[in-house]
């Protein structure tokens, strides 16, 4: 999987996202979208990406993915490209991702999720 900041990848349309195969080193069906600019970003950007349980979790710089409302945090079924239902709350980009037992851990620049106040860091529980 590659993630970062641009349109096109390997001669191929990408935005943000792309699965290359590793041993072909050719484009993957595999594409889903992200969408919408957030705080001085010009277009969307995936800052980083975490797998776990068959799921691709990203965060970055974006309101959309899938054409589904997503605010900087998004979770994909890496088989099929398909977005989760997972959708928590945060209001600015996001830079880090780790996973732990249960929940994902994220870093960026923010002061809230949702109603808490943890400061540059979240734990929102995973997708089942």
């Amino acid at each position: 999987m590659w993630a970062g900041f641009f349109t096109r990848i390997g001669g191929g349309p990408r935005r943000s996202l792309a699965a290359i195969h590793a041993a072909r080193e050719t484009i993957e069906p595999w594409e889903p979208t992200v969408t919408g600019h957030i705080w001085s970003a010009a277009d969307p950007a995936v800052n980083t990406l975490v797998a776990d349980h068959g799921k691709l979790y990203v965060g970055g710089r974006f309101r959309s993915a899938a054409g589904n409302d997503r605010y900087a945090l998004a979770a994909f079924d890496i088989a099929t490209g398909a977005l989760s239902t997972w959708n928590p709350v945060t209001v600015a980009p996001v830079d880090a991702l780790a996973i732990g037992a249960r929940p994902v851990y994220a870093g960026g620049d923010f002061t809230s999720q949702g109603r808490a106040a943890p400061v540059g860091r979240r734990a929102p529980s995973r997708s089942p």
